[in-house]
């Protein structure tokens, strides 16, 4: 299953990370990734964990021929085009792993019927929102924050005994790219979709607030730096507090990759598409609040 991988973000190393997971790396090619984090969780990991099923990274593209260049020689891949759609007649699906213009990418390969996996958030507005729902329903478009699959969510997924009341939660930068994170971390914890967003902050401290259908809600502050990473803190019914620092990223990204090809090999969506649309309506919402100073959104 021949993969390509559309990039790039400033910041956004997800095409270095993606690449070495699915073709390993090249040990003495690593300096050529200018974001040394990556380097140093790949270096960590046993050779069993690179790699899954057929799925190969072969082709490669992003805005930058140079940069091209040094995801194609740290992950292995074989070929770099100077234009993405050079890939399309030779991949069976892609990785769009950028910030932005998702629909510009995407479209051509889901006009085709080739699989596609969208890096958050996959759209930034409603009418983008309509244009992928047919494909996520299909089979053929995944798209998470890989914090949905961390290792911690995983495993207090299957052992909570008490429902979430509230949780709390600090992430970093900015809501439309970096709220989704906590969204996702936490919606297979609370197992209920949101029903209202509010923006509840100020300039100095920017926070939103998330009602969920059975009662519980979280609140979600943006710090605007990376105040210790992404964590929350799960108050449950119970009295009992839960603690889950998003730090994992190798193995979150993995078991995404891992349920992106279970997706492919069964037709079946990895995540229930109307839970990825709700979600992406509460960002689409909250910013609307935002901007309509702390206005109550229903979802």
């Amino acid at each position: 299953m021949n993969l390509g991988v559309i990039g790039y973000s400033e910041g956004n190393g997800h095409p270095f990370s993606f690449s070495a997971i699915l073709n390993g790396y090249n040990q003495d090619k690593l300096h050529l990734n200018p974001i040394t984090p990556i380097n140093d969780y790949l270096q960590l990991q046993p050779s069993n964990l690179f790699g899954i099923g057929n799925l190969r990274v072969t082709h490669v593209w992003t805005q930058d021929l140079e940069l091209s260049n040094c995801i194609a020689a740290v992950g292995r891949v074989e070929h770099v085009v100077k234009d993405f759609t050079q890939m399309l007649d030779a991949v069976d699906g892609v990785l769009i792993l950028r910030d932005d213009q998702h629909t510009h990418y995407a479209a051509p390969f889901l006009e085709k019927g080739k699989y596609v996996f969208v890096d958050k958030p996959l759209c930034s507005n409603y009418k983008e929102l309509d244009y992928f729902m047919p494909f996520l329903e299909k089979g053929l478009l995944m798209s998470c924050s890989g914090l949905r699959y961390l290792p911690r969510i995983m495993e207090l997924q299957g052992s909570l005994t008490s429902k979430i009341k509230l949780s709390y939660s600090n992430s970093v930068n900015h809501w439309m790219n970096y709220g989704i994170h906590t969204l996702e971390g936490l919606d297979p914890l609370i197992g209920s979709l949101p029903c209202s967003v509010q923006y509840i902050g100020s300039d100095q401290n920017r926070m939103f607030r998330v009602m969920y259908e059975n009662g519980s809600y979280t609140l979600i502050n943006l710090s605007g730096a990376n105040y210790g990473g992404i964590r929350s803190h799960l108050h449950l019914e119970s009295g009992e507090v839960l603690s889950v620092h998003f730090n994992d990223n190798f193995n979150a990204f993995r078991n995404t990759l891992v349920a992106f090809n279970e997706q492919i090999k069964t037709g079946v969506p990895a995540i229930d598409p109307q839970r990825t649309a709700a979600l992406l309506r509460t960002m689409l919402k909250g910013q609307d609040s935002y901007l309509d100073k702390g206005k109550i959104m229903n979802i």
